[in-house]
């Protein structure tokens, strides 16, 4: 525990290549509970991180790689993300679960041209604005996962020249019926690719785009296919 030191708990430093096996972690801290440098190679296996106070849980910088395998994260996030891929990094997230509250963001961010692949993996929003957040031109592949949860805004959010690609029987569960799902927005796209679990709302603006067989989305706003 070191809430009080303004520090992360752990840091990898720019350049560095670190794996991580089978290991457990908790504990809280007022900055980033696992903080990654730009240029840094992560990977993280059959482990288990809690952090149960933190300023965002994983952050992963500049041009980065994250690979996190049949792993959890669960823990609570202040003013920030349980997990941050930003300013141009890669991760692959996969057979792992992620839970939490984002006490005034989104569970997951991914922003400033990144790109992040999710696949056979769980994502539970215990409280937050939302699950998944999207943004300045960076892209999602979410391929056989589900996220579920209560959500403030909306589950997932796409804006500002970004895109993302829901596939291959992913179930989006919003807690609040009166939720959106998906909002697409600033020039973003977002194509639905599923077979089998149709999603309930999906709304547009300020040149929003969705491509989605028909019947995927229950409530699909006109302005999402103009």
């Amino acid at each position: 525990d070191i809430t009080e030191s303004g520090e992360s708990a752990i840091e990898i430093g720019m350049g560095s290549s670190v794996s991580f096996r089978s290991i457990e972690i908790s504990g809280s801290c007022n900055d980033n509970f696992i903080g990654v440098k730009s240029g840094s190679v992560v990977d993280i296996r059959d482990s288990t991180i809690v952090a149960t106070s933190t300023g965002r849980g994983i952050d992963v910088g500049g041009s980065s790689y994250l690979n996190f395998r049949n792993s959890t994260i669960s823990g609570t996030a202040i003013d920030g993300n349980l997990v941050n891929i930003g300013s141009g990094p890669r991760a692959e997230i996969r057979d792992s679960t992620i839970s939490g509250t984002a006490t005034n963001d989104s569970l997951v961010s991914i922003n400033g041209s990144s790109s992040v692949g999710i696949r056979d993996s769980t994502l539970t929003l215990n409280s937050g604005n939302r699950g998944l957040d999207i943004s300045e031109s960076s892209h999602l592949s979410f391929r056989n996962s589900s996220l579920t949860g209560s959500a403030t805004e909306e589950l997932i959010r796409v804006t500002r020249v970004s895109n993302a690609i829901i596939r291959n029987e992913s179930k989006l569960s919003q807690t609040s019926p009166d939720i959106t799902d998906v909002t697409v927005s600033n020039l973003s796209f977002l194509s639905i690719w599923n077979n089998e679990t149709s999603i309930n709302k999906v709304d547009c603006n300020n040149k929003g785009y969705v491509s989605a067989n028909e019947g995927m989305v229950i409530d699909l706003a006109t302005s999402c296919t103009e």
